[in-house]
């Protein structure tokens, strides 16, 4: 049996109607790939982790533990076009065979895996990050006590070695931060996204130039239900994004709506900036990468990431739509309380 899903995860067709009946209760063309995860899958990040992973590698499998049916063994990949432009994913579900491994087997295997990645988790706070605290300290020494016995080039490749470094120790606190956001259990109450929005928009402004012209409009939002930190977070980063790839503008206009649709509510938030090549949208939501040059625009291309990963634990989705110098908008969902996610 065959899902196709959208870049976003979102469920397309399936080769059959049997998947009806495999456990994935309320899968349904328009359903997000987290359907087919149980809540505890969900809620460390798996299904987003899994479409994540196949960009990298071109093929995951991950074997879903459900509490009411036997175990499925997904397998995916994502699928291009003739110009190589990521267009979805194929996802393959069948129960393991009886030959494959035990129950128990898998079981000790994620442990093994978790710990491999807790051990991970501590190379990159102390093994990794106790050296570059020396290298930054050393160049430090470098620049205020001996640049004067520096030539030219000297004191060029000082500083190149400096906000390398500098770089590097960012990387490594955003993926200190990311492993938080993995292990983290959600707290979700209903959220007025009307005042939600609003409270993030009055904090950005604070920060922004005084001269700067910013024309917002908040609609009347529909209430969500999530985690209030994680979703503040989400609103932050689309609403920072949203500011900052508009203030080449005279005016910057930024837009904030949103509806519900059935089993899930929708959002958006629209701004008049610069935009991004829509070809290259599947990089939006990859760690560190980037669609504007760094001298352009500040930022280490991690913002997107981190709130996809939000909103796939909430069993949500998101994505972008644009064309280059006439903006962007980024759309998200998020699964009604009675929803199955």
């Amino acid at each position: 049996m065959s899902l196709l899903l959208d870049r976003q995860g979102t469920l397309l067709a399936a080769t059959s109607p049997d998947v009806f009946q495999t456990g994935a209760s309320g899968l349904m063309v328009g359903h997000p790939f987290a359907a087919l995860f149980e809540e505890q899958d969900r809620q460390q990040g798996t299904p987003a982790r899994l479409l994540s992973e196949t960009l990298v590698q071109g093929e995951a499998t991950y074997t879903a533990r459900r509490q009411d049916a036997a175990p499925l063994q997904l397998t995916v990949s994502p699928l291009f076009d003739d110009q190589r432009a990521h267009q979805g994913y194929l996802c393959t579900l069948q129960s393991p065979t009886p030959e494959g491994p035990s129950s128990d087997h898998l079981l000790r295997e994620i442990e093994q895996v978790e710990k491999q990645l807790e051990s991970l988790r501590y190379a990159v706070s102390h093994d990794l990050k106790a050296p570059l605290r020396a290298i930054m300290s050393y160049s430090q020494i470098l620049e205020e006590e001996f640049q004067e016995q520096l030539d030219e080039e000297g004191v060029r490749v000082l500083k190149i070695l400096m906000k390398n470094a500098h770089r590097l120790g960012q990387r490594l606190d955003v993926i200190l931060e990311m492993s938080r956001l993995d292990r983290k259990a959600l707290t979700c109450e209903t959220l007025d996204m009307t005042q939600l929005f609003t409270n993030v928009l009055d904090e950005l402004r604070q920060k922004e130039p005084e001269q700067r012209q910013i024309d917002a409009q908040i609609d009347t939002l529909p209430p969500a239900f999530g985690d209030r930190e994680l979703m503040k977070g989400v609103a932050t980063q689309l609403l920072s994004n949203a500011l900052k790839f508009s203030s080449p503008r005279e005016t910057t206009a930024v837009h904030i709506g949103g509806e519900a649709t059935g089993a899930e509510v929708r959002y958006f938030v629209q701004d008049n900036g610069v935009g991004y090549d829509d070809r290259y949208a599947d990089q939006l939501f990859q760690p560190f990468k980037r669609l504007h040059k760094e001298r352009d625009f500040e930022g280490m291309g991690i913002g997107l990431t981190v709130a996809a990963s939000i909103l796939a634990k909430h069993g949500g989705r998101i994505w972008g739509e644009s064309t280059l110098e006439e903006g962007a908008t980024f759309f998200f969902t998020l699964p009604t309380q009675t929803s199955p996610s």
